[in-house]
């Protein structure tokens, strides 16, 4: 038998060689962990079908033969050398007569078995006397139960004859026995069932990395698009989809403005006016969580469409009524532009509100901040339904992408009229809150990086995000190295991060 072991440092490599020795068919004996790595044994699947079968099972053991007898009989370490067990087992089995038990002269047999044979063999023997103990339990529930793990050598009772089964005679060769339940049992099914499912995951997994990896080694100008997306904080899910797309005639020099050149052509925003969506007037309420500049962005808004327009064509209304003297804050800001400030306690007050003011030509609606994941979050939405309102939400650009994608989700924001991405000068990078606009399409109406009114009030340019956030990559302990990147990359398909894609047009 040209059984042979194989050494690597990972499984991948170990099977490696196997392919190379033995091919493709190759059977592996055994797969364990080793120090420095795996080992790995296996023989050419020719000599499976060359292993002569044992003989059948003898008849069961008569009834009157002492249960001792069956012990008696010393059988050889497992470990020991096939070659080296073989002639001495034929040397002590013409020595014994031949009115030894049944089970002797089976052990005997067993003996000119290759040395994994005869383990597989025991092995069966082991799962056959379980499944023997837990169907007489079954049929005697009187009884008091016998260990589960009962070693095939122990001598059983004068009653119960020791016929085991051919199948524990004769084991497939190359079988896998498994370990942690019996075949034939309930349990088996599920538990080998999720195993397959795992194993098929973590197969799924790895071809992905393996496959992203590998086109970025091959075409040096994807695995430069990756780095520059990653180190600006893009999410792995675009980052893939994007590196995917890179053409096969850029260069590594070209790929930072083929770049650019996406992220502008797929960002969408309001370039037509500086007021961007707030130019031709309407009623638009600002929504978002607590502390992303709601108020401030609102009188940054009215200010400065009142230059345009005229004070008395812009009205403001609040309907933050939950924190102290909310409302005074933007009355502050009405006084300084000129603009009175209404309040609205409810839903009932807000409409009597908006027609009161259907006359002005712009109306912003300061709403109250709720956390995303606060129950009031359908409340507010409910109280804005109104049929000529619009909605916008403000995104703190500052915040974890994680945060942003949350706030998205619960407020509906990909069906309101845009987002105005808030305190641009607080945020070290740009790429994480491009990337949500990107993967939810949302339209940015502006930007604001600041507390001043109107002056920190800015439109959105797309050439203008795309250099700003490429431009500003990771820096010390948050810089992204090859290997990094191929770890990000892991854990992001590990933890099931996939989608649908399609967020981009080349």
């Amino acid at each position: 038998m040209n059984l042979k072991r194989f050494v690597a440092k990972s499984s991948r490599e170990a099977l490696n060689q196997v392919r190379l020795e033995f091919g493709d068919d190759a059977v592996i004996i055994s797969n364990k962990s080793v120090p420095g790595g795996v080992e790995v044994l296996a023989m050419p699947s020719a000599d499976v079908d060359a292993i002569s079968p044992p003989p059948s099972a003898p008849a069961a053991k008569p009834a009157g033969t002492p249960a001792g007898r069956a012990a008696a009989p010393r059988v050889p370490a497992a470990a020991k050398p096939a070659a080296a067990a073989a002639p001495a087992a034929a040397s002590r089995s013409k020595a014994i007569p031949n009115n030894l038990p049944a089970q002797v002269e089976e052990d005997l047999a067993q003996l000119e078995m290759s040395t994994l044979s005869f383990q597989d063999y025991v092995r069966q023997r082991l799962m056959n006397k379980r499944a023997q103990n837990q169907e007489q339990q079954i049929a005697t529930p009187a009884q008091p139960a016998r260990p589960a793990a009962v070693s095939p050598r122990m001598a059983a009772p004068a009653t119960a004859p020791m016929a085991a089964p051919a199948a524990a005679v004769a084991p497939q060769a190359g079988a896998v026995m498994p370990s942690l339940s019996m075949p034939g049992t309930p349990a088996s099914e599920p538990m080998l069932a999720g195993e397959l499912r795992a194993m098929r995951s973590l197969i799924q997994e790895q071809l992905s990395l393996m496959t992203l990896m590998d086109g970025a080694r091959r075409q040096p100008a994807q695995g430069k698009a990756m780095r520059l997306l990653a180190g600006a904080g893009f999410s792995p899910m675009l980052t893939r989809e994007i590196a995917q797309r890179v053409p096969q005639h850029v260069d590594e020099s070209q790929v930072e403005s083929w770049l650019l050149d996406l992220l502008a052509r797929n960002l969408k925003c309001d370039e037509a006016d500086p007021l961007g969506a707030f130019a031709e007037g309407g009623i638009f309420a600002l929504v978002g969580p607590t502390g992303v500049g709601k108020t401030t962005t609102a009188a940054k808004i009215a200010a400065q469409f009142a230059m345009r327009h005229g004070a008395h064509e812009v009205g403001l209304i609040t309907v933050d009524t939950y924190r102290m003297a909310a409302h005074e804050h933007l009355r502050g800001f009405g006084r300084l532009i000129g603009v009175p400030v209404y309040a609205a306690a409810d839903a009932t007050a807000l409409a009597d509100l908006l027609s009161l003011l259907s006359s002005k030509k712009l109306v912003i609606v300061d709403t109250v901040g709720v956390g995303q994941r606060d129950e009031r979050v359908k409340d507010l939405l409910g109280m804005l339904a109104h049929p000529r309102m619009q909605r916008v939400t403000v995104l703190n650009a500052s915040a974890q992408p994680e945060t942003l994608d949350d706030v998205v989700r619960a407020y509906g924001t990909a069906s309101h009229r845009g987002v105005i991405l808030s305190k641009i000068d607080e945020s070290v990078k740009l790429g994480p809150t491009l990337d949500v606009c990107l993967r939810h399409k949302l339209s940015i109406a502006g930007l604001t990086n600041g507390q001043r009114v109107p002056e920190d009030w800015h439109p959105a340019h797309r050439a203008m995000l795309a250099h700003k956030a490429l431009k500003h990559q990771s820096q010390g302990a948050f810089s992204m190295l090859e290997g990094d990147i191929g770890l990000s990359m892991g854990l992001a398909v590990a933890s099931g991060q996939g989608g649908q894609g399609g967020y981009l047009h080349a």
